[in-house]
């Protein structure tokens, strides 16, 4: 008796079990085979806006003697950039302060005068004038200039042409792995977009080191884009 209820134990336990064990691997069946592919393409284009940061810094004995002082210096960049055509919206203050300067390191510091730095973020969209441009603001006044970065103003229809080349690059990269493992492709499962984009270099120039007609090299910038392909192979 014991032995026939410890049998049919074991032999429920094995149907269960068997049970359990068959969804699973249907699932595992109906489950197709894949591979998936990264795709990516850059396509390269002369810019046609650069940014950069125009400044003032002014050193003074009070904050009020720096703060006129760099005031008057900065209305006077900011009208030669005007009168260059820069519009009031390519123009953004992007910092503005004021710092002590110190004697020494000693305790206790002795201010001996006052700094004051206004710097503003430029865009300039006829590339052909930014080296006049920073001429012109140097020559009123300016003595610190960051950049330029160089961008395209409108990359949409450039990043379209590299997503459609980043497309035909996993395209080709999924047939030829195809072949080497002898199968098929199927139907494109998914499509997954990855980043990109951006220029190609930043400079950065003192103002000291420029000459009556600043040099500049704008190069090209290049738009990138990357996509991810997941194909079903049989």
């Amino acid at each position: 008796m014991v032995r026939t209820m410890a049998s049919s134990l074991l032999a429920l336990g094995l149907f269960l079990g068997l049970g359990l064990a068959t969804p699973a691997a249907i699932a595992d069946e109906d489950q197709p085979r894949r591979v998936t592919v990264t795709g990516q393409a850059e396509i390269q284009a002369a810019p046609d806006i650069a940014t950069l940061s125009i400044g003032v810094e002014i050193e003074a004995k009070t904050p009020g003697e720096a703060l006129a002082a760099n005031a008057a210096r900065m209305t006077a960049v900011t009208k030669r950039l005007k009168q260059a055509g820069i519009a009031d919206k390519d123009m953004q203050t992007s910092q503005l302060g004021i710092w002590p300067i110190y004697a020494d390191r000693q305790q206790p510091r002795k201010t001996v005068a006052y700094r004051v730095s206004n710097q503003l973020t430029v865009t300039i969209r006829d590339i052909d004038r930014l080296g006049a441009t920073l001429d012109q603001a140097v020559a009123d006044g300016a003595n610190s200039v960051g950049g330029p970065t160089f961008a395209i103003a409108d990359p949409e229809p450039l990043l379209a042409k590299a997503r459609e080349a980043a497309v035909r690059d996993a395209i080709a990269k999924a047939e030829r792995y195809a072949a080497a493992a002898e199968v098929e492709l199927g139907e494109v499962l998914s499509i997954d977009e990855g980043s990109g984009g951006g220029p190609i270099f930043t400079r950065h120039m003192r103002a000291e080191s420029m000459t009556a007609s600043t040099p500049v090299a704008p190069g090209e910038t290049t738009i990138a884009a990357s996509v991810t392909l997941t194909f079903a192979i049989r």
